[in-house]
């Protein structure tokens, strides 16, 4: 019995190592490092809902928007100003105007703004990596100089 056992180990094929589902899914290190750092950096559950990326992107789609319609707006009150025929709904254009220039307005700070709070975060990261190291050498100091008593006591 114990013979067909290890007769089994020996024809056994070598099992591969098994890919992380990092490496399943075709990441790089790098990519998995900025992933992992966005997860550790997301301080409330807004940060999950919508990502950095996606907040970036929402801000240009929605302040282009806003920029197309300022100009079709503005468009309608110059031919309103030059004496042309006033379109439909001409009473709002200047208050659907001033809208589209404050979420243009809105959406260039936002973006601006999400840039200042992601070199923030970059900045307490990098804080948060030199402490640990610092406090890792620390503690491979301490370790050494216990080393180095335990093996040369003090001599009474």
């Amino acid at each position: 019995m114990q013979q067909s056992q290890d007769q089994n180990k020996i024809n056994k094929p070598p099992t591969r190592r098994q890919p992380t589902p990092a490496e399943d899914q075709g990441m790089d290190a790098g990519m998995r490092k900025r992933l992992e750092d966005e997860l550790m950096d997301s301080g409330n559950w807004f940060d999950y809902l919508l990502p950095r990326p996606i907040r970036r992107f929402l801000y240009v789609v929605v302040g282009a928007q806003a920029l197309w319609g300022a100009a079709i707006k503005g468009s309608a009150l110059l031919s309103m100003s030059a004496g042309g025929r006033p379109a439909f709904g001409a009473n709002s254009t200047l208050e659907n105007f001033l809208i589209d220039i404050a979420g243009v307005g809105g959406m260039i700070g936002l973006y601006f703004l999400e840039n200042k709070w992601q070199a923030q975060r970059t900045m307490r990261r990098e804080q948060r990596k030199k402490r640990k190291a610092q406090r890792i050498r620390q503690e491979q100091e301490y370790e050494r100089q216990r080393q180095a008593s335990l093996e040369n006591p003090p001599e009474p």
